[in-house]
Order: C-alpha cells, then sequence, then structure tokens
C-alpha cells in the first residue's frame, strides 16, 4: 500500500490492528501468559484478516493468490523449524554455536526460498542492483 502511495490507507490498517496490542498486554499481565499468547494470535490473525480484505479492495489482489502467498511463506517457516529442530539432536555444548547454526539455517531456508518460489522477485532484485 505505501508503494502504491495508499500511505493513509497504510495508517489507519496499522493504527487499528495496533490497538488491538494494548489489551493483549493488559491481558497478558492480568491473565498470564497463555491467556497472552491466545490474544497475540487472534491479534495476528485479525490483522492478516484486515490485511487480506484490504489489498483485495484495493490492489484487485485476490484470496486465493494471496493465501498462496502466505502458504508459500508459511512452509519455508516449516521447514525452517524442522531443520532447527532436527539439529537439537546433535550434543552441541556452546550455546553462541547453536545460535549461529540454527541462524544460518533459517537464513539459508529463506534464500532458497526466494529463489524457488519468487523468481521474478529476484530477479527485480538484481535489476534494483544495476
Amino acid at each position: 500500500l505505501a508503494v502504491k502511495n495508499r500511505t493513509k490507507l497504510y495508517f489507519k490498517i496499522e493504527l487499528f490492528t495496533k490497538l488491538f496490542i494494548i489489551p493483549t498486554i493488559i491481558i497478558g499481565i492480568k491473565f498470564g501468559i497463555i491467556a497472552m499468547v491466545y490474544c497475540i494470535f487472534f491479534t495476528s490473525l485479525l490483522t492478516y484478516l484486515t490485511s487480506v480484505y484490504t489489498l483485495k479492495n484495493t490492489l484487485s489482489i485476490n484470496y486465493k493468490n494471496q493465501l498462496i502467498l502466505v502458504s508459500k511463506g508459511i512452509l519455508l517457516f516449516l521447514i525452517s523449524i524442522l531443520l532447527t529442530y532436527y539439529f537439537t539432536f546433535f550434543k552441541i555444548e556452546n550455546y553462541y554455536s547453536i545460535l549461529f547454526i540454527n541462524s544460518m539455517l533459517i537464513f539459508i531456508v529463506y534464500l532458497l526460498g526466494l529463489f524457488i518460489f519468487f523468481p521474478e522477485l529476484v530477479i527485480e532484485i538484481k535489476k534494483l542492483r544495476k
């Protein structure tokens, strides 16, 4: 929306969705971390649905295409989780090494995912670099 010169609409959406963070924090303080996690989940879902609806109406991007894009990101996320979980079976004692290895795994998964799932974006990035 910001790129398409719809910054006012983008601001309104962000303001609307960020207003739900305050009750989430209050619920977390009053009812504990589990309740706060549920609130964060529902707030994120509300933010996503608001964004999807706005993009559909403003930029004419249909729900199916948006769902496909999001599912690709979720797939990369799940692959990253599985790889980092697999790495816990190696008995590495140094926490900095674990953090470095997991960060590199996630970086590589997302970089490969960018080339596999979004080749047109890679082409645009290359054009911008020139």
